[in-house]
């Protein structure tokens, strides 16, 4: 699902086939410090991320994966996610 285009990049709902380009960068700790995620350990936890993942249906938004339209390929993601937080 195609969530935005512009004339250079899609984006549209995480798919399985991300799992590999979200557990790469999410190692980093650089990248970690403004997610606030915790590093995926192997790809396999980063595709039962995505098939779990219902921010969509919950909230009505989430995460994006940013696509180059030109080689459809993935160099990014971005979007919102809830976090609850007690006090």
């Amino acid at each position: 699902m195609v969530i935005a285009e512009t004339e250079r990049l899609l984006l549209r709902r995480f798919k399985p086939c991300d799992a590999q380009f979200l557990c790469d960068p999410n190692k980093d700790p650089y990248v970690l410090k403004y997610t606030g995620d915790a590093p995926f350990t192997n790809v396999e936890k980063a595709r039962d991320f995505i098939m779990n993942y219902k921010h969509y249906q919950d909230y009505g938004f989430g995460r994006w994966s940013a696509l180059l339209k030109s080689k459809k390929s993935v160099i990014g993601w971005c979007g919102l996610r809830v976090e609850f937080k007690i006090r």
